[in-house]
This record gives structure tokens, sequence and C-alpha cells, in this order.
């Protein structure tokens, strides 16, 4: 017998609710997919399952490959697998319902597991109609458990337009109180090679450089890997340490052409060669 209270004689003791402001479920694919296509049509239904396989994939992939195509592992241990009561129960809410007393609670914000990734597929048409079909099977699992229990909607956040519709479907016509709103969107830039002729010339001529670097090597800024990319143009833009202080853009010194001899060393300065000189906005002087 363990010396500790449970959590239903602790939550007798207290004063005040105990909500659970976020929870999550386990949806069961096979089941929950044919429900969506029930309801919204194979296109939700395929939509859903297309998005669940990124995980097997990548768990049947080596640790070489998911390396060489920067594919984290994914978190397949956090399922409760040895204690299926308590797998039951996070994949059924009626039963989650029945044991909110057991496990010391008084109500909860449930929220999407593997709904989690379905705000970022790409193509609009599909995600669009996997989210509504997501939304309409959910909130039918949670139907006559209001007082208790409320699934968080999902919200897709790529275009204004689908945000709002989406908006007035879930609260008007399925009563949500709550939605999962989509964040860090992917979204196409129109000034790229694959689309901009203009700047084509430029890639390719980049890519016809050898790699250079400055007084320290590339950190990891804005999510970039710290190892090159094979797939990327061979060409490192590193900042000496004055202009990465300043926030200067990050090019190499003006006096000096991409690709060309390293600057004159300090002996050949004291020989006499006049050290290049460059200031900022505010004409301060920016050691090189």
């Amino acid at each position: 017998m363990s010396a500790h209270q449970n959590p239903e004689q602790i939550r007798s003791q207290l004063k005040h609710p105990i909500v659970d402001g976020d929870g999550h479920w386990l949806e069961y694919a096979p089941v929950f997919s044919e429900k969506m296509r029930k309801a919204a049509g194979d296109k939700s239904a395929d939509g859903f399952l297309a998005a669940l396989r990124s995980t097997t994939d990548a768990l049947k992939m080596t640790p070489e490959e998911r390396r060489r195509r920067r594919v984290a592992m994914p978190n397949f241990w956090n399922r409760q697998a040895e204690n299926t009561l308590d797998r039951a129960t996070a994949m059924m809410p009626k039963m989650l319902y029945e044991r909110l007393d057991e496990i010391g609670l008084d109500f909860a914000i449930v929220y999407p597991t593997a709904g989690l990734r379905l705000p970022r597929i790409k193509d609009d048409e599909t995600r669009r109609a996997v989210i509504r079909g997501y939304n309409i099977v959910s909130a039918e699992y949670f139907q006559g458990l209001e007082d208790r229990l409320t699934p968080a909607a999902i919200i897709p956040m790529h275009h204004p337009e689908e945000a709002i519709a989406e908006l007035e479907f879930v609260t008007k016509q399925l009563g949500s109180k709550v939605g999962m709103f989509g964040s860090g969107m992917s979204r196409q830039i129109a000034a790229t090679a694959a689309n901009d002729p203009e700047s084509q010339p430029v890639e390719l001529r980049l890519q016809s450089y050898r790699p250079f670097r400055g007084r320290r090597p590339c950190r990891r800024q804005g999510g970039l890997p710290r190892r090159r990319d094979p797939a990327l143009p061979r060409v490192a833009l590193c900042l000496p340490r004055g202009r990465r202080r300043l926030g200067l853009p990050a090019v190499r010194r003006p006096d000096r052409a991409l690709g060309a001899a390293r600057r004159p060393s300090a002996r050949a300065h004291e020989a006499g060669e006049a050290r290049p000189q460059i200031a900022d906005e505010h004409g301060r002087e920016i050691r090189l």
C-alpha cells in the first residue's frame, strides 16, 4: 500500500474545481477515418490517413536515412501500452468521462493527438476537407459529455478565410467552446528560384563558388541545421565578429569579390599597406 493519497482523495479535500486545461485523447485511426469518410467524404478520410503515414514512414527509416533527410525520430514511446485500461481510457471519451473522479478531475479540455499535424497539410482543398471531417467526428465522440469534457476543434490558419469559415462552422453547427489554432504555417515565398526567373542567374552563380567562411563558423540560426545540407549550394555566409555584432548584411567585405584571396595579414599592414576602413551608418569605424 502506498503512503501517498490517490488523486480522488486529494480532490475530495479541495474547495475548488480541478480543471485539466491541456488534456489529449488518442484517436483510433482505422475507426476514426471511416467515420470521417461517412461524414465528409473520401478526400477527408484519405487525407487524414496520409498525414498519419509520416510517422510510420519515419520509423521504418534507418538512423542514417533519417540523418540524410533531416527527419526527426517520431515519439512512439508516449502511448500507454502495458496498462490496457488506461490505454482504452485515452481512446474512448465515455470511459474517460466515467473515470474523471478516479483521476481527480472535475473538467477537462481535450485536444487532438493524431489531429495535431492536420493544420500543416499543404494542399488547401485536402486540408480543409480533413479538418472539417475531423471536427465533425470529434464532436460526435464527445456528444453528451459536455458537462465535464469538451474537445478542441481544429482551426486551420493558412488563410484568414478558411480560419473564419471553420470558426463559424464549429461554433454555430457543432457548439465548440475551444479551438486549437494552427501555428508556424509554412508559406511559399514568391521570389524563389523555382518561380522567379530574375533570381535564377544569381542562384546559378552562387552554386559555382567554392565554400568560404569568416573568422568564426556559422551558428544555428532560424532553425537551420548546423551541418551543411548536401542539397544546398556550396556557399557559407558567415560574418566576421564586428559585422555580426552590428547586424550588417550577411555579405563579404565590399573591397573583395566572392572567392577572392583572403585579406592581407597584420604583418602586411605593419609593412606600410593601408588597412581597409569601413564605417557604419553612424560613421563609426568597423574593424575587419
